[in-house]
């Protein structure tokens, strides 16, 4: 199955990764190991997670306070945001 990050939600990636590369290595490897994980999850079995607006899934990121955010086709994941939790509630609406 293919995975793809839309843009907004590449730069999202980028920028929580850096942000806890400023804190720590160690941080900054747990959180991309736990956006794999994940994905992975996604990919075995995407109807088993939430669904939100538009068609929308979430997958929480613990214990980051991200989910992402994705839409899932037979043949393709899109992840739409790599939201956090606490910051601007439903902003990636308009991405869908």
């Amino acid at each position: 199955m293919i995975v793809e990050f839309n843009a907004e939600a590449g730069d999202e990636f980028d920028r929580a990764t850096e942000w806890y590369r400023h804190q720590s290595a160690k941080a900054a490897n747990s959180f991309v190991l736990k956006v794999q994980e994940a994905i992975s999850g996604i990919v075995a079995d995407p109807q088993r997670f939430e669904r939100v607006k538009h068609g929308c899934q979430r997958c929480g990121l613990r214990p980051f306070p991200y989910s992402l955010i994705f839409l899932a086709s037979p043949s393709k994941i899109i992840i739409v945001a790599v939201a956090h939790g606490s910051r601007r509630p439903g902003y990636w609406h308009s991405r869908v």
